[in-house]
């Protein structure tokens, strides 16, 4: 008897978890929880992930509904421009950025300058689509958006303030509407010949005002300083050039904390590689030309008063101000802190007193090995060029066998090499968990790969101090040179 009533609470209990899952199976696909899409998944949903990242320029790949690599790398680029954690994996908050990138915004979020989200992406399209931008949308907040929003604030009559508040917002959906500010075909036809010229006369003193108006802002103003920079009359500076303008290029790089060395008036690495970071800040092309807009750039907020720091693990505010040469007291005016808690990954001021450099590390590839396992991806920039690309590390056992994740990095590898490859040894700095590495690669992709999609018929060979070559175990001597030439060098530390 006392078995069967067991047997009876065995059964019943059996029932329940069948009706439970009965029940459940026909509940609204809404309320039931949803696994990210990831790689190697294929469905109509990843179909229409893939044709939504193609709408918006993320993903240049074929639609199959496959999760590869591409689409991972799109999911990616995706999450960094609304500042989610890059795993490639296609969750619910990268799907709510995505509908927010896309515009389809559930509010007005309030955003400033040095704002790093998705809804910035969608601002900055808007200001694109209304010839207010001229830079490709990032998601990063920066000072060629915030001059566009004062623009476009200033025309319509609102506060100039550089804040996207929702009247802002208001106005820029407003105008961005195909028919915003025309009229219908209706009302045209209702218009009578006599109006269209009531019209026109009414609007001629206007014109004439206008005109006035230009001619007055076009007579020099005397009382403006004579010895001003302008941006137009500053020649165009490339790496290579030498002379009085390079070096009025690096003191105003370094009153903006991106130029650790001397003033010098030679346009260098070390100048090419904080050109870049400061175009990158500013919103402008990352090409290391210095042209009208990044010298009006840099005579624009070249005062030297403070720079922005973004907030690394292991950070503490005594740190930081130990690093700058400044004091806690002074980070904390700056930012409005009441005591010393700051959280990693927020951007920070801090006063330009001293210039910010990081050191460049030449760890022993016994030490490096471990910190890049199989399947790690990292950045590399070249030392010479400063322009950098992902890898990822493919195998290896006395150097690192590595290839570019991606086609974008492995055309940025090419421009590396002058646009054909070659074995030319070249001196790197290997970003490798918050540290600055020195290393060497080559150029000439050779044996096996794993990804196929980035158009790199192979690996490369990253050494580091120690390395030694795979066919015979010797140490390559023209790789540990670079090597050493790495390591020797000052880095400008400025994260965006």
């Amino acid at each position: 008897m006392k078995c069967l009533t067991k047997n009876k609470y065995v059964l019943s209990f059996g029932c329940l978890i069948i009706i439970a899952a009965c029940l459940f199976s026909f509940l609204p696909s809404s309320l039931q929880a949803q696994e990210p899409l990831r790689l190697g998944d294929q469905s109509e949903e990843v179909e229409e992930l893939q044709k939504d990242l193609q709408k918006l320029g993320l993903y240049d790949g074929p639609i199959t509904g496959l999760y590869g690599d591409q689409t991972r790398y799109a999911v990616e680029e995706l999450q960094q421009i609304a500042n989610l954690r890059s795993d490639g994996l296609f969750g619910s908050n990268t799907r709510a950025a995505l509908d927010k990138i896309s515009g389809d915004l559930e509010s007005y979020p309030e955003l400033t300058l040095y704002s790093h989200q998705a809804e910035v992406y969608y601002l900055q399209q808007l200001l694109v689509d209304l010839d207010y931008l001229e830079a490709q949308p990032s998601g990063l907040f920066r000072s060629l958006t915030y001059q566009a929003v004062q623009s476009f604030q200033e025309d319509q009559g609102l506060e100039a303030d550089g804040v996207v508040d929702k009247s802002t917002w208001e106005a820029l959906e407003s105008k961005s509407s195909p028919s915003a500010g025309e009229l219908s075909e209706r009302e045209a036809e209702e218009i009578t010949p006599e109006e269209e010229r009531d019209r026109e006369d009414e609007t001629e003193p206007e014109e004439e005002e206008k005109i006035a108006e230009e001619r007055i802002e076009e007579e020099p103003d005397e009382s403006e300083e004579e010895d001003r920079l302008n941006p137009d009359e500053l020649p165009i500076l490339r790496q290579g050039d030498t002379g009085e303008e390079v070096k009025e290029l690096q003191r105003l790089l370094q009153s903006h904390g991106f130029y650790p060395s001397s003033v010098d008036g030679s346009f260098g690495h070390q100048t090419s590689i904080a050109v870049k970071q400061f175009q990158n800040l500013a919103g402008l092309s990352v090409d290391s030309v210095v042209g009208p807009n990044t010298w009006q750039e840099l005579l624009a907020e070249g005062s030297g008063e403070e720079i922005y720091y973004t907030i690394q693990p292991g950070d503490s505010l005594w740190a930081l101000a130990n690093r700058f040469n400044t004091t806690p007291d002074k980070i904390r005016s700056l930012n409005n802190l009441s005591g010393d808690n700051i959280r990693a990954g927020d951007r920070i001021r801090v006063p330009g007193e001293g210039i910010m450099t990081a050191e460049i590390k030449a760890l022993e590839w016994s030490e490096v090995d471990p910190l890049i396992p199989e399947g790690k991806t990292f950045t590399i920039t070249d030392l010479d060029t400063g322009l950098s690309f992902r890898a990822r590390r493919l195998y290896g056992t006395n150097h690192a066998d590595v290839e570019p994740v991606s086609r974008r990095d492995t055309e940025i590898k090419r421009q590396i090499y002058g646009g054909s490859w070659s074995w030319d040894r070249r001196a790197v700095v290997v970003h490798i968990n918050n540290m600055l590495v020195a290393g060497s690669i080559n150029g000439v992709p050779h044996g096996g790969q794993d990804i196929s999609s980035n158009n790199y018929n192979g690996h490369f060979c990253l050494h580091f101090r120690g390395s030694r070559l795979h066919n015979n175990g010797t140490i390559d001597d023209e790789h540990q040179a670079e090597v050493e030439r790495a390591a020797n060098e000052e880095w400008p530390l400025i994260t965006d």
